[in-house]
């Protein structure tokens, strides 16, 4: 592993294993029973190191999305389980059956630094688990993002592409066409405009099962990218 990402080796020290990411950086992952987990080398906004726990969560009654950053340099795998077992506690009934390190980590959680729980913002948080959402099959993803990825090869300057979801279908209208697909979730509380051209970057790769489709802080997301600054329809 990098010496920069210290994290990554404490978190193979409790038995995560080495895997490919969809950025290419330094990846472990560790499969629980609804939730094939990753932890990825990464960098914030503001171009810090990081390293980012990412999953879709999946049950029969219950869907989630892992999306969390936690520091680069956690040296020990104690605290690395620590902060495993925070990150995941709001889903630990439907993790099981638990790993050792999982029930010791949740038994030493005053020792994640409380530097770093400083950066936990409460609001931005709750906003982001309230964020307009919804998640597709990954084989109906597949398909979607083809489709729009061919017509955007085909326009010319900037156009507006119109996003919407009204609790079963998920709609992306775009030139004049809609391209429709099944999801879950709720109801978005209005549609949503975002400016698109030829230039804009579809997803890469799924890496999970499930893909997310989401708004935040002004912005819309297709699984892993951020496809433009959104506004809502009024």
């Amino acid at each position: 592993m990098s010496a920069d990402y210290p994290t990554l080796d404490s978190l193979a020290a409790l038995g995560f294993e080495r895997r490919a990411s969809f950025s290419g950086m330094e990846a472990v992952g560790y499969r629980f029973r609804h939730l094939d987990l990753t932890a990825s080398a990464s960098t914030t906004m503001l171009g810090a190191s990081a390293v980012l726990f990412s999953g879709i969560f999946s049950t029969k009654r219950r869907l989630g999305e892992i999306d969390h950053l936690i520091a680069p340099d956690i040296e020990t795998p104690e605290e690395a389980a620590a902060w495993v077992t925070h990150v995941l506690h709001a889903y630990r009934s439907d993790l099981g059956p638990l790993p050792t390190w999982f029930l010791e980590g949740e038994r030493h959680w005053e020792v994640m630094r409380p530097a770093l729980l400083k950066l936990a913002v409460p609001e931005r948080s709750r906003a982001y688990e309230n964020r307009p959402k919804c998640f597709i099959d990954r084989e109906y993803a597949r398909p979607l993002r083809h489709q729009l990825r061919a017509r955007l090869s085909k326009i010319a300057g900037e156009v507006t592409m119109t996003v919407s979801f009204d609790g079963r279908i998920l709609s992306f209208t775009l030139c004049g066409t809609d391209y429709e697909v099944i999801a879950s979730g709720d109801r978005w509380p209005s549609a949503y405009r975002v400016t698109v051209c030829q230039g804009t970057a579809m997803p890469a790769r799924f890496p999970f099962s499930t893909v997310a489709v989401s708004v935040f802080e002004g912005f819309l997301i297709f699984g892993n990218r951020r496809l433009g600054a959104c506004e809502a329809v009024a």
